[in-house]
């Protein structure tokens, strides 16, 4: 008990020492200014850390070892990756050790076009290392370590960066079945498949912590010369892992799914052919064309007509990849088999509500909306009732895309927010706005809230309180964005104008609502004159809006779309309070940005300054349009070897004007 005890306190006393001498190390570090000092004391740092590799699986140390990895030469991180050869296994799978491995996997791709001879460090070579005797060594000996010195040997022999990474992948390739179900070994898969690639790696992962983001800036993979080595290898993987015997489970697997997205995104830009071959692949191993036919009998809602697969809430997310990877053909196809009249129970079952998202944006031209369009518009209301905003989102874009069923949509939203009648069409917006339907929000509940009312000297200090009974929501803000965009967007543009001031100014000053107002001016199918009206409201109200967080944010937005009349009012309106707004946290933006300083010195340059600054925006965006136009011609010259929907005129005469599901409520 005794010698055990002491061998504890001894490994203890070692990872102390370590960890000081690496936090001493790290702070002379960031203190040197010199380049080539600082490269000569990073190479001594590796040295040291090549005799006691195993500290990478302290998370402090892995932590340190990543930061001196921000500023590594290719020199720097060859050596790094030749320690690391040396233990491949526990660098893939360990906690901490991964970290270290996946940042070198980002940085080694600099090492690849670079000479061997100039990769490979001299162990004869001698390092100075006065950092080390200056602020990394201790002087009565405590926790110190020992200087580097020189070794005796010949010359290491010149290995090719990219020879050892391809070792690495095979190693991968051995362990593919085990790693790609591994914590750690899963992520250094998918960078992998990045460096052979040779494509940037878009995270997709929900950690959004300050340090994730400082690490997404200083760790983006390099991007090297193209080697077909690599795509070979590449491919290899690809096959090895869609023939293993148990790819079903995978699907399922929250480990091994996100590798085979990867596998999925990669492939397609790397090789249209060979990307369409695997997505086809994949659709089939998941058993996508293989639905059995629907029971007439099951309810609409029914979860027994979808796909197990299409339910479960990882397999979901490669559904959603393969629908933005496939082909129209094989998007046609695969609609038919797993998707054709089974929108509505989508809609209503959890994670396949997100599936139904990709199919109807994927939505490849007007033949094919008016089916999915027939065979949702029924049920619209109930949809919303439960709470599936994305669902609705996603019919209005493909309804702005195509220029199609917009009046019927509009008249379909207006029924089931109950404001179809013309005495009630006015507060269509307001009811999109807060995502309730007219009986709730003129509710008695809410008849003592409808109220506006003002703190003092509210005119000056933009504090007033908000006269909306609800705030904003997301998706209505989102649904009235999309709208505005429609090719006639009369209805709605009436019903914003019929607004009172308050409502318009609160929304004007919401986080949401900032969005709608710079949609509105930014419309090309609002005409002018309604712009003006809006803007006319807006005279009296300007001070309090420019004085507001969000509000400030609603002028300069709106600022671009105005003519040179509108920016003369404006700017009149807002030179009269010119001290206040100078002085007023947010509305100095707007007096800047405005450029009220000029406009209350000199007219006559404000106006040319203006013009000059219109002009620019106007060649910008007709640039801009033409590239969008060339874009669209492109997808409709695809489009014209697509086969149209035969069942469009069957879909709208069989499919009734109103139904009502079951289960839901009329009211949301």
């Amino acid at each position: 008990m005794i010698k055990k005890a002491s061998m504890s306190q001894k490994a203890s006393m070692s990872q102390k020492a370590s960890l000081s001498y690496y936090k001493r190390a790290i702070n002379s570090f960031r203190q040197e200014t010199c380049a080539e000092n600082k490269s000569i004391f990073l190479l001594n740092v590796l040295r040291q850390l090549k005799t006691e590799l195993s500290v990478c699986q302290n998370q402090t140390v892995s932590h340190y070892v990543e930061t001196f990895l921000k500023s590594a030469e290719p020199k720097h991180l060859f050596f790094m990756w030749e320690m690391i050869r040396s233990n491949w296994m526990e660098f893939c799978t360990d906690r901490c050790a991964s970290h270290v491995l996946h940042k070198t996997l980002l940085l080694l791709p600099a090492t690849f076009d670079v000479d061997p001879a100039e990769l490979h460090v001299d162990d004869e070579e001698e390092i100075k290392s006065y950092a080390e005797d200056d602020a990394v060594g201790d002087d009565d000996g405590g926790g110190g370590k020992i200087k580097c010195k020189k070794k005796a040997g010949s010359k290491k022999e010149s290995v090719s960066a990219r020879e050892s990474f391809l070792q690495f992948c095979e190693f991968l390739d051995d362990n593919i079945e085990t790693f790609i179900t591994d914590v750690y070994a899963s992520h250094i898969v998918r960078v992998s498949l990045h460096v052979l690639a040779n494509k940037s790696v878009k995270d997709t992962t929900t950690t959004k912590g300050h340090k994730f983001q400082k690490d997404a800036k200083d760790f983006q993979l390099k991007i090297a010369d193209d080697d077909e080595n690599f795509i070979k290898c590449f491919l290899k993987i690809s096959k090895h892992i869609c023939a293993l015997e148990n790819i079903y489970s995978f699907f399922t697997h929250e480990l091994a799914n996100p590798v085979i997205q990867v596998l999925v995104h990669l492939t397609m830009e790397l090789d249209q052919d060979v990307g369409k071959k695997l997505c086809s692949r994949i659709i089939k191993l998941c058993g996508f064309l293989d639905i059995p036919p629907i029971d007439p009998d099951t309810a609409l809602i029914d979860p027994s007509r979808l796909p197990d697969l299409m339910m479960n809430p990882v397999a979901s997310y490669l559904a959603e990849e393969l629908l933005r990877s496939c082909t129209n053909n094989v998007y046609l196809t695969w609609y038919e088999c797993s998707f054709k009249e089974r929108l509505v129970a989508y809609a209503v079952n959890g994670a396949s509500s997100y599936v139904l998202h990709h199919v109807i944006d994927r939505c490849v031209n007007k033949g094919m909306l008016k089916v999915i369009y027939a065979e949702l518009e029924p049920y619209i209301e109930d949809i919303l009732a439960l709470n599936q905003m994305g669902v609705i989102k996603s019919l209005a874009n493909i309804c702005q895309k195509f220029g199609c069923k917009q009046k019927k949509f509009v008249n379909s939203l207006m029924n089931a927010f109950h404001c179809s009648e013309e005495e009630r069409r006015k507060d269509f917006v307001l009811l999109l706005l807060v995502m309730k339907t007219h009986d709730r929000y003129f509710s008695s509940d809410n008849a003592d809230t409808n109220t506006v009312t003002e703190t003092p000297d509210s005119s000056t200090s933009g504090s007033q309180q908000s006269s909306l009974p609800n705030p904003i929501d997301i998706h209505g803000s989102m649904l009235v964005q999309t709208l505005l965009r429609f090719s006639s967007p009369q209805i709605i543009v009436s019903s914003f104008l019929s607004l009172s001031a308050e409502i318009l100014l609160d929304i004007a000053c919401d986080f949401h609502g900032q969005h709608i107002m710079k949609q509105f001016f930014e419309s090309a199918s609002v005409s002018d004159k309604d712009k003006d009206d809006l803007l006319n409201v807006f005279h009296p109200l300007l001070l309090r809006m420019a004085c507001s967080k969000f509000g400030s944010r609603t002028c300069q937005s709106m600022w671009p779309n105005f003519n040179i009349d509108q920016r003369v009012r404006v700017a009149r309106i807002l030179s009269k309070q010119s001290i206040h707004l100078r002085k007023h946290w947010y509305g100095a933006f707007v007096f800047h940005n405005f450029q009220l300083h000029l406009f209350l010195n000199s007219n006559k340059r404000w106006r040319m300054s203006q013009s000059s600054k219109a002009k620019k925006r106007k060649v910008f965006a007709d640039i801009l349009d033409k590239n969008k136009a060339a874009t669209v011609s492109n997808e409709d010259k695809g489009e014209e070897d697509i086969e149209q929907c035969d069942e469009e005129s069957s879909a709208e005469k069989s499919q009734p004007k109103t139904k009502k599901l079951k289960t839901s409520s009329s009211e949301k």
